[in-house]
């Protein structure tokens, strides 16, 4: 686990830690900004549930449900 600070940046690569899950454990707000390179429409992706311990397969169909 990592602590990101205010006004840390933290890179996810491809292929070698696309599975993450980011928490907050403050009682403050915080803002998650994601870029990526390409548009994300068609491409096909997975949610992983920790606890259930399932995988769901998914289409990426709109750009505002990343």
């Amino acid at each position: 686990m990592n602590l990101v600070k205010p006004g840390d940046v933290s890179l996810l690569i491809p292929d070698v830690d696309e599975i993450h899950q980011m928490d907050n454990f403050s009682d403050r707000p915080t803002a998650e900004i994601h870029v990526y390179g390409n548009d994300l429409r068609g491409l096909e992706r997975s949610r992983f549930d920790l606890d259930a311990c399932t995988v769901t397969n998914f289409t990426t169909t709109r750009f505002d449900n990343c």
